[in-house]
């Protein structure tokens, strides 16, 4: 079975969840620093993980989500063919996978 089909569930069931959560399609945004939801953001292309990041959650929306990275401290805005994770810690030596960006310098 490929990446992408194991994938395609959490994707779908993720969706519905923004659905159910956000119907109107507004944006919810973090209340407050007390706060922080971790996120893990993992963005597909062409059935190939293009990016996959820890982070701190700004706000969300129906098919988007924008975060603060760990590695980096940027503000980071995905949409598309992306999986957001709530309320997980970066593991102990992990690398995050950046377009454009090595391993060795994560915030180039």
């Amino acid at each position: 079975m490929k990446i992408h089909t194991l994938l395609a569930a959490p994707l779908v069931l993720l969706a519905l969840g923004s659905i159910a959560a956000c119907g109107d399609g507004s944006q919810a945004t973090a209340q407050s620093e007390q706060q922080e939801t971790h996120v893990r953001v993992t963005c597909l292309s062409g059935g190939q993980v293009s990016s996959d990041d820890y982070g701190v959650l700004v706000s969300w929306g129906y098919s988007t989500v924008t975060y603060v990275s760990s590695a980096t401290g940027t503000k980071f805005y995905a949409a598309g063919e992306c999986l957001t994770e709530f309320d997980v810690q970066a593991p102990e030596g992990w690398t995050p996978v950046l377009p454009g960006r090595t391993p060795a310098e994560p915030a180039a």
